[in-house]
């Protein structure tokens, strides 16, 4: 299942760390993908997706975090 236990709706531009969870894939529909710790620390990956840093913390060698409002 990777980044859900199951899901009937629409996923997008959401990963996880295969490397940590040990899952390469997931069964959900949409637009998700199984990242390596190399590319968990790579911000391009994020904000290429469209994650905004007005609600992440994306730091070049640092996983995202999320702020705190």
């Amino acid at each position: 299942y990777g980044f859900i236990g199951g899901n009937s709706g629409t996923i997008t531009n959401c990963f996880w760390d295969s490397d940590v969870s040990g899952i390469t894939t997931g069964s959900a529909a949409g637009e998700y993908e199984a990242l390596d710790n190399i590319e968990m620390i790579d911000s391009s990956i994020f904000s290429g997706a469209g994650w905004s840093s007005d609600i992440w913390y994306l730091n070049n060698g640092s996983i995202p975090k999320l702020k705190k409002y």
